[in-house]
């Protein structure tokens, strides 16, 4: 698939299944953004490009699907926003380093959560150290799910957007273990929170 043009292109589905071929971003790409209830899609195939991902449902009314971007070695170099999706990657990276969400500098590198309701990025991989930046931008908060089988670390601090207290959840009941590094702060005036669930 080659996203060419000016806008936002929308690669979708309504039910579940596996792209398997790559993925050319010469402009913005929304992948699993119109989802049917309990929708589980995966992305398989490499993505490469200067174009900016954004993830999951990018409007209020429907159920948050379940994305797989199982790819590696994803070389885009655009910014990835997790507008309201469950994101499972493999392998996280620095910025600039290839990995499941690409290979961004910068503004770009930081991952971007929760714009339209609460999202999770799970981690199913074998161990990796990232600097790329969380950002939650609501407050509808964000979960950190480490479902690998060794240790993943994120090591620089949280930002935040957006108006109101929100909730960091960390959670993980693998052999893995997680560390997030960097600092933590308030929302401004609104409070941040920090739960951790399972193991």
């Amino acid at each position: 698939v080659q996203a060419g043009g000016s806008g936002l292109a929308a690669l979708t589905g309504s039910g579940s299944g596996d792209y398997q071929g790559t993925i050319t971003m010469n402009r913005d790409l929304s992948i699993g953004s119109v989802s049917s209830t309990n929708q589980t899609i995966a992305y398989s195939g490499a993505i490469s490009g200067a174009g900016n991902l954004t993830i999951g449902r990018v409007a209020t009314g429907t159920s948050n699907p379940t994305v797989t971007v199982s790819g590696a070695s994803n070389s885009y170099t655009g910014k990835t926003t997790i507008a309201s999706a469950t994101v499972i990657v493999s392998k996280l990276s620095n910025a600039g380093v290839n990995s499941s969400l690409g290979a961004a500098t910068g503004g770009n590198g930081t991952i971007t959560m929760s714009t339209v309701a609460a999202s999770t990025l799970r981690y199913t991989g074998t161990g990796d150290t990232t600097d790329r930046v969380i950002e939650i931008a609501s407050s509808s908060g964000a979960t950190l799910d480490q479902s690998g089988t060794g240790n993943v670390k994120f090591t620089s601090d949280l930002l935040q957007s957006g108006s109101g207290s929100r909730t960091l959840t960390l959670r993980g009941a693998t052999a893995g273990s997680g560390e997030f590094s960097g600092v933590i702060s308030d929302n401004g005036a609104s409070k941040t929170s920090v739960t951790k669930t399972d193991t």
